[in-house]
């Protein structure tokens, strides 16, 4: 926001900004919608979901993509049919591919 000048000015932090602060971190530490509720002092986990609606979208979406590259990245054992010691194969891109990218 900006004065009549055009000096930006913010505004200090409030009660409110701090609290809304900790429930959304308690969120995206992978509390529970109940726990979250109960520290907030709300009503119900209704209310909860109303106002941080958003943060449980963004912890989900957070969950998936974590997921997604864990199963990118894994790299298990191949045994050659020729030999006994095993030689190792990942399912993530090779290095060549990541090189192209590269900015």
């Amino acid at each position: 926001m900006a004065d009549a000048r055009g000096v930006v000015v913010e505004h200090a932090p409030t009660f409110h900004t701090f609290r809304h602060t900790h429930g959304s971190m308690l969120i995206a530490d992978g509390r529970d919608i109940a726990e979250v509720s109960a520290r907030l002092g709300h009503s119900n986990t209704t209310v909860t979901l109303s106002v941080y609606v958003h943060e449980f979208d963004k912890m989900k979406r957070s969950s998936e993509r974590r997921d997604r590259l864990a199963r990118l990245s894994v790299v298990t054992p191949v045994v050659a049919a020729d030999d006994n010691e095993p030689k190792y194969s990942s399912t993530a891109p090779p290095p060549e591919a990541a090189r192209i990218h590269a900015v």
